[in-house]
């Protein structure tokens, strides 16, 4: 699929500036180039390209701020695992695993320094508690942040890694 624009304003000054935020700082992002004529940009747009190595099916995935690593909950639905692998798809490394018990699990989210990772499990409250995991520690285990009389679920890191917002009900 190709992306061209033929609106004179958004072709010459809006969308050069849109593709290089999309793209920057992305070791695989596609070359952006310039078609036969001038004033049109050329990009691929919706390449696939495979940054796991798993035969079940990816339920879940967040990519850390620097864009270097993702975070991905593997299985058929119950039990599920979480996983952390590198998001640049010429990288080799085996996923490292952070969480496999026998429970569900969902919305990963990745802080943005990938010290911390957290997610919502199902083991022991079949509404949603939130688990934060340490990377840092030898053997990192999950530990529940919310209890059972609340519904909790979409974690997620504030940018300036001091945080970590959920939504309860």
């Amino acid at each position: 699929m190709r992306l061209q624009t033929y609106t004179p304003i958004f072709r010459k000054k809006i969308l050069p500036v849109l593709l290089l935020a999309l793209t920057a700082g992305l070791p695989w992002a596609p070359a952006i180039t310039a078609a036969a004529e001038p004033d049109i940009i050329e990009t691929w747009v919706n390449t696939p390209v495979q940054v796991t190595s798993r035969t079940e099916a990816v339920l879940h995935m967040a990519v850390s701020a620097d864009g270097r690593h993702i975070v991905y909950i593997t299985g058929d639905q119950k039990p599920t695992q979480l996983w952390l692998g590198s998001a640049d798809p010429s990288a080799v490394s085996l996923p490292e695993p952070l969480a496999s018990d026998g429970s569900a699990k969902s919305a990963p989210a990745v802080s943005p320094d990938a010290r911390y990772v957290a997610f919502t499990g199902y083991g022991q409250d079949v509404t949603g508690d939130i688990f934060l995991i340490d990377r840092k520690e030898k053997n990192p285990l999950p530990t529940r942040l919310t209890g059972r009389d609340t519904a909790d679920d979409g974690p997620c890191f504030s940018p300036d890694n001091r945080r970590l917002y959920f939504h309860q009900a």
